[in-house]
């Protein structure tokens, strides 16, 4: 009876997999009007799975939520007031807490399960890179300065852990690696390893260009791959292995590209860059397969709704959340 049953679900796991998998065709499908003045575009925006809701930080100095199904303001979460606008954000999925830095140097933490919203410290310079470590320990620097600082929740405490870093606007923490990527103000990105915190261990560090404006990583096939962005150069994808990064590939852009998703299933990476389109890229080879016109020009950040077959696009002007739906 048993291997019946086995048989069955065999047969049925085959038939699943013959059939058609649907054809990607993105479209912007729906649109999140944020409440306030126009004139306020975004700082900072979030899908937050667990939740089933969107966090929006326009520059008005409020922290805003909306349905992400609706797209409607969820009536359980007032807008909460912060003293100065959000333009830093990390988020921690297990502990389901929010890092959050202003324009003027001040930091918040929220916790989305308990609504609570927790001013830590304020430094007097705009935070330029934030993000977690653990549950705990946070990176961030601050615009003009040359440190880089460490943080903890649990006591509010913070230590300089380099005195030699020029500005970072990019921040990247790949937590299974135990390894920090920060890209400076004057073209490097320094990797450090992270294993003995409150000790830092630089590993290698690799030139892009002009200062870099955004870094993240994507694993695919279980290689982490490192993509940078920097002011007014290409993209550029690196291969962190043997403790150095080697360039792969140059993707040519108009201007910033600050984000990018990787969708294993399509095997293909999706950035935005300083024109008011989306770009679907094969990988490898890097060939573009798809492009997708948002409304407003300057993407600042791709957020990934897999579940839902979407992709949130926060752009740099307006008061707008746009959201591609990927399949018909």
């Amino acid at each position: 009876m048993q291997s019946s049953h086995q048989n069955q679900d065999s047969l049925r796991s085959r038939s699943q997999n013959l059939l058609p998998r649907p054809l990607l065709s993105p479209f912007v499908a729906k649109t999140l009007e944020v409440e306030g003045d126009s004139g306020f575009p975004f700082g900072a925006a979030h899908y937050n799975q667990r939740h089933n809701l969107i966090i929006a930080c326009p520059l008005d100095r409020t922290i805003q939520f909306y349905d992400a199904t609706s797209l409607l303001p969820i009536k359980g979460r007032k807008a909460l007031k912060v003293d100065r606008s959000v333009v830093q954000m990390s988020f921690h999925p297990e502990t389901d807490t929010y890092l959050l830095g202003c324009t003027a140097g001040s930091m918040y933490k929220y916790n989305a399960s308990r609504n609570q919203l927790k001013k830590l410290k304020v430094y007097g310079k705009q935070v330029a890179g934030i993000t977690f470590l653990d549950s705990n320990f946070y990176f961030f620097t601050l615009l003009d300065s040359k440190k880089l600082y460490v943080g903890t929740l649990d006591d509010d405490n913070v230590f300089k852990v380099d005195r030699g870093h020029p500005s970072a606007f990019g921040l990247h923490h790949i937590n299974k690696r135990n390894l920090l990527f920060s890209g400076l103000t004057n073209g490097d990105v320094r990797v450090y390893r992270t294993s003995k915190l409150p000790l830092l261990q630089a590993i290698c560090s690799a030139h892009t260009g002009e200062w870099v404006s955004g870094i993240h990583s994507l694993n695919i096939n279980g290689k982490e791959y490192v993509v940078t962005s920097s002011k007014n150069q290409p993209v550029k994808i690196w291969h962190l292995t043997k403790g150095r990064m080697r360039l792969l590939k140059v993707i040519h852009t108009e201007g910033v590209c600050p984000s990018s998703i990787y969708f294993e299933q399509e095997k293909m990476i999706v950035i935005g860059d300083q024109s008011n389109e989306i770009k679907f890229l094969r990988f490898p080879s890097m060939r573009l397969e798809k492009a997708v016109r948002v409304s407003h020009l300057g993407v600042h950040h791709l957020f990934s709704m897999k579940e839902k077959g979407l992709i949130g696009v926060r752009c740099g002007t307006g008061n707008r959340v746009e959201f591609i739906q990927l399949y018909p």
